[in-house]
């Protein structure tokens, strides 16, 4: 990780701080209900183990946004900063997220 540049990290952080959204925010219903998802039924196991993948990402793209960071503040350091805080909100809202789907679907 530490080999790789400022700006390579914070691209790597964006990837995967965005990624669990737009999957969640943009894909269609069908294609969940395409796998036999669906909020109201009991089998919501693979949307459990999407949040969980979703959080697992989130809380990379944080560690990697924190690692941007320097001193003296750059513009990089504050959009990282940003970011990161996004990232976390996401993370807490993928973990309410995983553990209601996961206590639903068991």
């Amino acid at each position: 990780m530490q080999k790789l540049s400022r700006r390579l990290r914070f691209s790597i952080g964006i990837f995967l701080a965005l990624w669990p959204v737009v999957v969640a925010a943009f894909v269609p219903a069908q294609v969940f209900a395409g796998l036999d998802v669906n909020m109201v039924s009991a089998d919501r196991l693979p949307l459990a183990i999407f949040c969980v993948a979703a959080l697992l990402s989130e809380v990379m793209a944080m560690m990697l946004f924190f690692r941007t960071r320097v001193f003296p503040i750059d513009p990089l350091t504050s959009w990282s900063v940003i970011a990161a805080t996004a990232a976390g909100t996401c993370t807490l809202a993928f973990l309410v997220a995983a553990v209601a789907n996961v206590f639903h679907a068991w």
